[in-house]
């Protein structure tokens, strides 16, 4: 896969993530108009994937890549794969991700905390908790690893309990193995 096709399949993943969708009210409208299908020309609008390309073919061909989405035989809208439902009680599987907030040091980056994390395996998604209405960083993030192993094994490695000199509380998310808080 190319890297920008990665990249592509990467930022729809995270769109469509339980994570995301467990509080993005923005996306769930546009998702309950038409059976769970939204137009690529609506992901466009979506700046970070507009950076990525803005070519509608290209992001359709990327797209039959993931296995959490997928493409109309059209190529002009996807959605999230029916076979992966979403949790039952999504207002619950948010507030439980909000409970556990606390830990990296305001100023980190994207790109410092990604650095840090792709050294013990590979990442599939990452989102930083925001204060409500400063939309500031808190210090946590949630991450899913590529698989329960990867998880695993940085949940139990002693090397990853630190970032720089913060302390990282490291807690599993129930019923998601591959995903887990840092704070």
């Amino acid at each position: 896969m190319s890297l920008i096709n990665e990249k592509i399949v990467k930022q729809v993943n995270h769109y469509f993530s339980n994570e995301n969708l467990s509080h993005d009210r923005f996306f769930q409208r546009e998702m309950n108009k038409d059976h769970g299908w939204v137009k690529i020309d609506f992901l466009l609008g979506c700046n970070a994937l507009k950076r990525i390309t803005q070519n509608k073919a290209t992001i359709a061909a990327a797209l039959k890549d993931s296995d959490l989405v997928e493409v109309s035989d059209d190529g002009e809208k996807i959605r999230r794969n029916p076979e992966i439902p979403l949790p039952d009680n999504m207002p619950q599987f948010w507030q439980d991700l909000k409970k556990r907030t606390r830990g990296f040091p305001r100023n980190t980056s994207n790109d410092e905390i990604m650095q840090f994390l792709n050294s013990y395996g590979e990442v599939v998604d990452l989102i930083k908790q925001k204060h409500k209405r400063a939309r500031e960083f808190r210090g946590c993030v949630f991450v899913t690893f590529k698989d329960e192993a990867t998880a695993q094994n940085f949940i139990c490695n002693p090397d990853t309990n630190r970032f720089r000199q913060a302390e990282l509380v490291k807690n599993m998310v129930n019923d998601c193995k591959e995903g887990f808080f840092l704070n």
